[in-house]
């Protein structure tokens, strides 16, 4: 009797055990990651589509992007760093401006991610501070000038390989009523382009070093090349060659004279060929640098990077940052993005088919003859004060030589400090 008990219950404990359903695992945590980036309208179309994506093959992950035009990023972003209000990632400004930003802990070391590794070597070190990496690079930039190649042909223009040849086509152009080049000077960063593709070639030829001198006090900007590419500016204002109404104009509107053909050429970065497309799919393009001086084996393209992305130090989810960050470098996501904006790309693992309007271009970067975006050299206090110096200069409230003196002030304050 006491078998046939235990019998019992040995059956009923072996039911129940059986009887008791399996845990299944937990659901994974749900993520909000929030975003802070800089750029255009075209850009934010281009993350959000990719933040679709992510969030198909990270569902419990949820991406959102903020953005912010160019001139305006510095200033919010600083506000929302010091309030501790943080984004989980944000926009960085390659070489020394995100210096100070690692240096009081904001961004995460991201040194040991897979995609590292595979960071052009020239582009690597305007994100590496004590010899970590804190940043992703979204794309290989430069600064050229976009040219309608129909209307050169129609007016049997050859592409300029000297100064004079340039000043030549440019008078060319406004014989026949057409704006030479367009700039919408309202939008501050354009401020700094033209001088920036002159720079590339007389400051180069001058002192390749030159802008670095200036950042550490070796050097200054009176009595060096920087007024010389000055004075090439105004000359080219002088005689006409930009839209009358460039000092009201933005980036958009210069953008909007291009594509309407009242402009001939537009000197940008490589993202207004994304701008360009967009807006008039048909143009036929051409894209080249400016030639400085009369010997065209100096003439440089200005190369760097431009957009990069930072994690922060201080975020909730580093891992679901990690993994966001490893699914933009990857080839499928990074090329969809590049082809948007026009660029090169940042990573020796992802090839895109190049843009037939930018075969010159490529040319001058595959043998090397480029220089670096000169603002990355400079403390940021000194590149903001070039741009509003530019923009003066532009107006005819300043002359050059009071241009250079208010730049070494600026940046012998920021020795000081």
């Amino acid at each position: 009797m006491k078998k046939l008990a235990l019998l019992l219950v040995c059956s009923m404990f072996v039911l129940t055990a059986c009887s008791t359903p399996q845990q299944s695992s937990p659901s994974p945590q749900k993520v909000v990651l929030k975003s802070y980036m800089y750029g255009t309208g075209g850009t934010k179309d281009l993350l959000d589509a990719i933040n679709k994506k992510f969030e198909e093959k990270y569902p419990n992950i949820t991406i959102e992007n903020e953005m912010a035009p160019s001139d305006q990023f510095d200033t919010v972003i600083k506000t929302k760093l010091a309030s501790g209000d943080i984004p989980d990632i944000f926009g960085i400004r390659p070489g020394t401006s995100s210096k100070s930003l690692v240096d009081a802990g904001y961004l995460m070391d991201l040194s040991n991610e897979p995609w590292v590794s595979h960071i052009q070597p020239a582009l690597k070190p305007s994100l590496t501070y004590g010899g970590k990496v804190y940043g992703i690079p979204l794309e290989n930039n430069f600064i050229a000038t976009v040219y309608n190649k129909k209307m050169f042909d129609e007016l049997g223009l050859k592409i300029p390989t000297t100064w004079n040849e340039f000043t030549a086509v440019c008078d060319t152009l406004k014989k026949a009523g057409k704006i030479p080049m367009a700039l919408g000077l309202k939008t501050p960063y354009v401020n700094q382009l033209v001088p920036y593709t002159l720079a590339a070639t007389i400051v180069n030829k001058a002192d390749p070093e030159l802008n670095n001198k200036i950042t550490e006090g070796k050097a200054k900007f009176a009595g060096s090349a920087w007024k010389t590419v000055m004075d090439q500016v105004l000359e080219m204002k002088s005689k006409g060659y930009f839209n009358a109404d460039a000092m009201g104009s933005t980036y958009d509107q210069a953008v909007q004279l291009f594509t309407t053909g009242k402009a001939a050429m537009i000197t940008n970065g490589n993202w207004v060929l994304g701008s360009i497309v967009a807006a008039n799919p048909n143009m036929q393009l051409g894209v080249m640098p400016i030639p400085a001086t009369n010997n065209p084996d100096e003439t440089r393209v200005v190369s760097a990077l431009v957009v990069a992305m930072g994690a922060s130090a201080k975020t909730k989810y580093p891992q679901e940052v990690k993994e966001y960050l490893e699914f933009l470098a990857s080839p499928g996501t990074l090329n969809a993005y590049l082809k948007g904006r026009g660029a090169l790309s940042p990573f020796d693992n992802v090839t895109i088919s190049p843009n037939p309007a930018m075969q010159l271009i490529n040319q001058y970067l595959t043998q090397k003859k480029s220089a670096d975006f000169s603002g990355d050299s400079w403390n940021p206090a000194v590149q903001g004060k070039f741009m509003s110096e530019a923009q003066a200069l532009y107006s005819g409230a300043i002359s050059t030589d009071q241009m250079m003196q208010d730049l070494d002030t600026e940046n012998a304050a920021t020795l000081k400090n």
